[in-house]
Formats: structure tokens, C-alpha cells, sequence
């Protein structure tokens, strides 16, 4: 896992958090990685890797805290689900029929506030292996710093300050 994680470090060094997510998207079966943002009430993808290469959909743009699937990630310091039909927590939730599988970690500023959530999405069942979902808890204690210095060199359209 230091290997994972010493790679990573080396990907994020030298192309950013985008990078980064390429990199973390690589060792997973799910199409989207995000870098996701609480913003007031509203969470906003800042970095997404696709990868097919396409845009951001548009439903995944800016979603409202309380219909997001992140929200259960911030409740309980990561969640992860491969059929979100079946999962019972979602039941009767906004985008239960939309996202079908979600893996989401929080991302905490070193000051100890609450940036929003690192994620692997996908509209097909996915899964994801508990030693990847430990490896995404470390390397959520170690992407913030690089959010930072990105946020601060150069903000990504939408950031709001």
C-alpha cells in the first residue's frame, strides 16, 4: 500500500490533482473520480476524471447536500455502496435510481475544517475491494495538501473562494 501511495504522491507532485485522480481512477473499475466540494449547501465536483474523457454530466454538476450520496459519506467517515437499488439507507433517496454504485471518503483540511469528499461513481454495479477503500482513507489524509496548493496557485472554474 506505500508503494499505491508513494505513487500517487509522485503523480500529484508533478500533474496536480487531476493527476491524482487519474491515478486513483486507474486502480478501480468505476468511470468517474471527483475531488468534491461543500460549498454552503451545495456539493460541486472542483477535479473529475472520467474514463471515457467525457465532460462532467450535467446532474452531477451541483448537487444539494441532502439529496447527494456524500452526504452518508460525511456522516460516517466513508461509505461505499455497488447497487445503490439494493442498499437499504438509500431507500426512497432522490438519486437512489440515478448513481448505482458510490464509494465516498471526506477530505479534511489540515486546520481540521471540512472540505467535502473524494469519490469513485458509476452508473453500473461496481465494486470496490476493502483494501482499496482503506488505501482511499489514506490517501484522504494526504490530498488535502495538494488541494490547497492547487486552490491557492489556481482555481478551478466554479470555485467559489
Amino acid at each position: 500500500m506505500q508503494n499505491a501511495l508513494d505513487s500517487l504522491i509522485t503523480a500529484l507532485e508533478s500533474g496536480g490533482v487531476s493527476a491524482g485522480l487519474a491515478f486513483l481512477n486507474a486502480r478501480v473499475a468505476h468511470r468517474y473520480t471527483a475531488v468534491i466540494q461543500l460549498q454552503s449547501d451545495v456539493l460541486r465536483p472542483l477535479w473529475f476524471h472520467d474514463k471515457r474523457g467525457q465532460a462532467l454530466p450535467p446532474g452531477l454538476q451541483a448537487v444539494p447536500f441532502e439529496d447527494s450520496f456524500c452526504q452518508f459519506a460525511l456522516a460516517d467517515a466513508g461509505f461505499a455502496t455497488t447497487d445503490a437499488m439494493q442498499e437499504t439507507r438509500l431507500d426512497g433517496h432522490k438519486h437512489q435510481c440515478a448513481m448505482t454504485s458510490y464509494v465516498g471518503i471526506p477530505l479534511i483540511h489540515n486546520d481540521g475544517t471540512l472540505f467535502g469528499t473524494l469519490c469513485h461513481m458509476d452508473f453500473a454495479s461496481c465494486d470496490i475491494p476493502a483494501d482499496e477503500f482503506e488505501f482511499l482513507k489514506r490517501v484522504a489524509r494526504v490530498l488535502p495538501k495538494y488541494i490547497s496548493i492547487e486552490l491557492q496557485a489556481n482555481p478551478p472554474i466554479g470555485h467559489l473562494p
